[in-house]
């Protein structure tokens, strides 16, 4: 893959394949049960799942449709650290 930095810092690798109609798009965070605090257990599993509720202007329902008319699939999960 490619690599660029963004000005936030943000790492983005990417991989440009012509042949392939389609764009993949991963976000990757250090945010999961290796990282969490310990005074907090269950806040990753709690936000990840509030990723898929929708926004204040705009209900799950409602985000998901849009979503779904465009042919994007959303979808969030807490992993574990590999290496």
């Amino acid at each position: 893959p490619q690599e660029l930095t963004l000005k936030n810092g943000l790492k983005v690798l990417y991989y440009h394949n012509d042949n392939i109609p389609k764009l993949s798009v991963q976000l990757l965070l250090k945010f999961d049960g290796w990282y969490e605090p310990l005074e907090t257990p269950g806040l990753c599993s709690i936000l990840n799942a509030m990723l898929l509720e929708g926004t204040i202007i705009r209900s799950k329902k409602s985000l998901m449709e849009e979503l779904e008319k465009h042919g994007v699939g959303l979808g969030a999960r807490t992993g574990s650290l590999s290496m």
